[in-house]
């Protein structure tokens, strides 16, 4: 969801509430796309005493099949000695986050035989994993994985305001200290900052506004009041890529829900073909804009479903799955007509 009930861009799935999968998704793009145009400037603020500068961006693909890490920088730390800088953003509870994190540890290690430094972004108050993860039998401790947290709701928003590190505003919606008197210098300041970059200042205020509607650090009617300097920014928002798509996306899920449900004029009237033909469109689409590289696999399968419900529920699946791996594995064990 982008914004909430009070703002323009909520997303809504086919009139329902999308899931919380679906949400932490959102959350976790948001922030990645962020820190991805922006690394150079973002990371050495955010990890201070950790990295110093970025030199550049690695491949995320980690896994056959391919399984994308959230940012991998090659850094230097602050004794210009040369790291792996991997990133994970995650906006809920995951008991399994470390041995994830683990895993891809490993084939970082391997790939660029550089020291690896692993930490996971927390942007809400959640339970939290902790470090070290120690693999043990009985007495014998096999093996203790170091790794990094960062609770954003943890860091200090004054102190981030009063040192000026704007590119790292679109974070503070969800620090410790924040008002809306802050928020609203802060949207003025992001503004003359990124003043000859209308990309970067739609990104900064895009992650800004979810943040701020999903971390509820302000009463309400403050809230509001910040919403209403951000919604200035409408026209700007709604020329993003990715609002495009969430919008286009919910269109899409209404249209796909009514298939399944056998409710769209026309199928009751044997109008089955040409239905058949504009769902395998929408489904296809849907796994294109999602996951690229499922396209081929996706178009494969349309062709072998002759069943607009049957089309419509494997898009309402697709579009909840968490991540490529689970759509793939859908794809493939998926039933034909």
């Amino acid at each position: 969801m982008v914004g909430s009930p009070r703002g323009k861009f909520q997303v809504v799935q086919g009139g329902k509430r999308v899931t919380e999968e679906a949400q932490k998704q959102s959350y976790d793009n948001v922030l990645k796309r962020l820190v991805e145009n922006q690394a150079a400037q973002i990371i050495p603020l955010l990890f201070r005493n950790l990295v110093l500068e970025v030199v550049e961006e690695l491949n995320i693909e980690v896994l056959l099949p391919p399984r994308r890490t959230d940012r991998v920088y090659r850094s230097r730390d602050e004794n210009g000695h040369l790291i792996i800088l991997h990133i994970e953003f995650e906006s809920k509870a995951n008991s399994k986050m470390a041995k994830r994190l683990l895993i891809y540890h490993a084939l970082l290690w391997e790939k660029y035989d550089l020291p690896i430094i692993s930490i996971i972004v927390y942007p809400f108050e959640v339970h939290m994993v902790s470090s070290p993860l120690k693999e043990v039998n009985g007495q014998q401790e096999i093996l203790s994985f170091q790794y990094e947290t960062l609770p954003l709701w943890q860091q200090d928003a004054q102190r981030c305001f009063k040192a000026r590190e704007i590119p790292l505003y679109g974070f503070l919606p969800a620090m410790q200290g924040v008002s809306d008197e802050l928020l609203l210098q802060a949207i003025d300041q992001m503004v003359e900052y990124y003043e000859k970059h209308e990309g970067r200042l739609r990104e900064e205020l895009l992650c800004f506004q979810v943040l701020l509607t999903r971390a509820q650090r302000l009463p309400e009617i403050q809230i509001e009041r910040v919403l209403r300097r951000v919604r200035m920014f409408d026209s700007l928002l709604e020329e993003d890529p990715w609002v495009q798509a969430k919008i286009t996306e919910s269109k899409l899920k209404g249209k796909a829900e009514g298939l399944a449900e056998g409710k769209v004029e026309g199928l009751a009237e044997g109008k089955v073909e040409g239905e058949l033909l504009s769902t395998r469109s929408i489904f296809v689409t849907i796994v294109k804009r999602r996951f690229p590289d499922l396209t081929g696999i996706a178009e494969t399968k349309a062709r072998q479903i002759d069943q607009p419900q049957m089309l419509g529920l494997l898009i309402d699946q697709v579009l909840q799955a968490e991540d490529e791996n689970a759509v793939r594995g859908l794809l493939e064990q998926y039933p034909a007509s």
